[in-house]
């Protein structure tokens, strides 16, 4: 439950990716001889909005599940994560001596935090859970959420690694892969719903691959051939990174395009 979920949905979000490719091809190859040129466009371009359509659909839904699975993965570790019992006064004692020894020191030489929480142990993690947060919010307001969820990831990480129970150990693994896994699903609906022509869906497979390769996630289908690769590579290469809107729209088109071309 949960981890299985999330990387089965952002599988499938690729598949959908994948189907999208094959039939706006075959959009683009069809031909009828009884239909004039403005009827072939038109009959072209109606099927092209119910194929982007329905696979803008099914990528949402895939994402809802990834969504779900995640959330169960991640409401299995709440109750493991570091808590300060502020009724015991040796744990007050050993939090407060690993802020002022160890994680104000790190903060001192410009360490951010989850560069300190990777290096953290258990003590330290409490003494992060204690006092990071006021810590966060007075040095960085506009931009705490964002901080403080990126340490939380940061200590999901680091107990995962060295909770001192296994059990638990592994389901903060499950976590963090569901929450990838989530990521990923989201990323490539993304690409998928700004896509608009066989480029942009070509742009959503080579976003896809990236994302998944990584995680062992990629289906055992064929990769994308050369034709598909040189068509999206070219188109941006003749005019350039920001012609990739016109088929996959904005800054997911700018993002995958920088992902894939070569530093020159």
């Amino acid at each position: 439950m949960g981890v299985k979920e999330a990387r089965v949905a952002a599988t499938n979000v690729y598949r959908v990716a994948r189907n999208m490719d094959t039939r706006l091809r075959a959009i683009r190859a069809f031909n009828d001889p009884n239909l004039s040129t403005a009827g072939l466009n038109q009959a072209r371009d109606e099927r092209t909005k119910a194929v982007l359509a329905s696979a803008k659909a099914k990528a949402q839904a895939f994402v809802k599940t990834a969504q779900d699975g995640r959330d169960f993965a991640a409401s299995r570790i709440a109750e493991h994560r570091p808590k300060v019992d502020l009724e015991n006064v040796a744990v007050l004692t050993r939090t407060a001596q690993n802020w002022d020894m160890l994680v104000k020191p790190m903060r001192e030489k410009g360490m951010n935090w989850s560069e300190i929480a990777a290096q953290a142990d258990w003590d330290t993690l409490h003494a992060i859970t204690r006092f990071a947060p006021q810590t966060v919010k007075l040095e960085d307001p506009s931009g705490a959420d964002s901080v403080l969820r990126n340490l939380e990831v940061a200590m999901d990480r680091r107990t995962a690694e060295i909770h001192p129970d296994e059990t638990v150990r592994v389901l903060f693994h499950e976590a963090l892969e569901a929450d990838q896994a989530l990521n990923a699903a989201k990323s490539m609906a993304s690409a998928i719903d700004h896509a608009y022509s066989p480029e942009g869906a070509t742009a959503a497979l080579v976003y896809g691959q990236r994302s998944l390769h990584g995680m062992g996630l990629l289906p055992p289908e064929a990769p994308l051939t050369n034709e598909q690769q040189d068509q999206f590579y070219t188109v941006i290469k003749q005019h350039g990174v920001g012609s990739v809107s016109s088929s996959i729209g904005g800054e997911s088109g700018r993002d995958i395009a920088s992902a894939i071309l070569p530093s020159e």
